[in-house]
């Protein structure tokens, strides 16, 4: 049986990892973050061509990580998207462009996932958060007309239902 392979002699040149572009800025991806990455990768006119362009990325300090492999668009740059991940996770991200004689380049990024900022105005515009609101300020009025009540008893005596008034001056 012949197998047929298809690869440039002499081939020991790296291919060229060219930009590498994320959607968000590392130092400000927050939880929930889906993060977009563009990477161009070519090889010399007389190399083999590129084989694939890969990224790998790791949320436990190296010890394993997730690959997935870009997929090259019509503008001939290969796109992929990072998954989002919980606040305070470091990402080690590794991008990988091989050509098809087995030659290598990489490029190795970091960042770590921050919180995501507290909506105030979302919190206190929540159904929820109105209703409470509502609840408390009722008591407050409630507690406010007690108090008023006992002020008024307390100057002008307790009416005795008959009309009189027993105050004390």
């Amino acid at each position: 049986m012949t197998e047929l392979c298809n690869y440039t002699i002499g081939d020991f040149g790296a291919p060229t990892l060219g930009s590498v572009e994320f959607s968000v800025d590392l130092s400000s991806i927050l939880e929930g973050d889906l993060v977009d990455i563009r990477v161009g990768a070519t090889d010399a006119s007389f190399g083999s061509g590129v084989r694939n362009v890969t990224v790998r990325y790791s949320t436990n300090n190296g010890q394993s990580y997730t690959t997935m492999r870009l997929i090259q668009g019509t503008d001939g740059y290969f796109n992929g998207a990072l998954p989002s991940f919980a606040a305070g996770t470091v990402v080690k991200v590794q991008v990988v462009v091989e050509d098809i004689a087995g030659n290598i380049a990489t490029a190795n990024y970091e960042y770590t996932v921050g919180a995501t900022p507290l909506d105030i105005l979302g919190i206190l515009t929540s159904p929820f958060t109105v209703v409470v609101i509502g609840i408390v300020i009722a008591f407050f009025v409630f507690v406010m007309r007690r108090r008023r009540g006992a002020e008024v008893r307390r100057l002008f005596g307790e009416s005795t239902g008959k009309g009189n008034v027993n105050a004390t001056v």
